[in-house]
């Protein structure tokens, strides 16, 4: 059962491994959190809030950090009575460090 908008596993377990949650406001029909995560060296702290939408969507603003400005949104499927599908999208301004991480790859 989720209480409030975020589920108790992101940000009590390691759901997501090496990713780590500090759940800042969880008053509906918001969330705010702080993420710390590594890409490579680079240690990323970003602040998002995150958004229930309609059809199982979340949507995750970025509001402070390399990222600010972005947002991640997730659709998440049933595939089972405990099981589920995740189907995620980034959209962010490739800035600063960020910047240099992707310029080598090929964007799709």
């Amino acid at each position: 059962m989720w209480a409030g908008n975020i589920h108790p596993g992101h940000a009590t377990t390691q759901l997501h491994r090496g990713v780590r949650f500090e759940v800042l406001d969880d008053e509906p029909p918001r969330c705010r959190y702080r993420q710390t995560t590594r890409v490579g060296p680079l240690r990323l702290r970003q602040d998002l809030e995150l958004h229930r939408i309609a059809d199982q969507a979340l949507v995750n603003h970025i509001t402070r950090g390399q990222l600010a400005g972005g947002t991640i949104t997730s659709v998440i499927t049933p595939t089972g009575e405990r099981s589920s599908q995740v189907t995620a999208s980034v959209s962010a301004p490739l800035v600063g460090p960020m910047r240099l991480k992707v310029s080598g790859s090929r964007l799709a």
